[in-house]
Order: C-alpha cells, then sequence, then structure tokens
C-alpha cells in the first residue's frame, strides 16, 4: 500500500498542523489534534523510526497586535511582546 511505502521512504516528518479555535470545546478539537498527532506518532514509528518535528505555532504572534501587524520571514520573533 501507499501507507507502508512512505513508512519506509520517508526519514523526517514535519507536523505543523492543527485546528485552532479559542472557543470550541475539547470534544471538536479533540479529532484533528490529539488523534491527528497521535497518528503522525504511530506513522513515525511504523517499518522504521523517523525524526518528528511538532511544531506549534499558538501564541508566537497574538491577534491583539494591530491589525496592519504583517509577519513576514523575517518578523523579529520578540515583537509578539
Amino acid at each position: 500500500s501507499l501507507y507502508f511505502h512512505l513508512c519506509e521512504k520517508i526519514d523526517r516528518i514535519y507536523h505543523c498542523g492543527a485546528f485552532v479555535n479559542a472557543v470550541y470545546s475539547y470534544e471538536r478539537l479533540k479529532e484533528p489534534n490529539i488523534n491527528g498527532t497521535l497518528n503522525i506518532i504511530k506513522f513515525a514509528a511504523t517499518t522504521k523510526l523517523k525524526e518528528l518535528h511538532y511544531l506549534s505555532t499558538v501564541g508566537a504572534f497574538h491577534k491583539s497586535l494591530t491589525s496592519d501587524f504583517k509577519i513576514k520571514e523575517d518578523t523579529n520573533l520578540e515583537d509578539w511582546q
């Protein structure tokens, strides 16, 4: 299957997928976030071990910044404060 083919070929995973909503319940967020992450971990351990890099951007730049604030590749990460 394609799944096991990818398990053999992939050496590194960068997981940055998340469904974020401050008003949704845990139950609504569990499937895409918790179960999604568990599936990535299982994939990383299937047939051979793969590096897993988990990225989280929640809180990196808060929405309360001015509306004209643009996040670019060279934006200083200290600017959120």
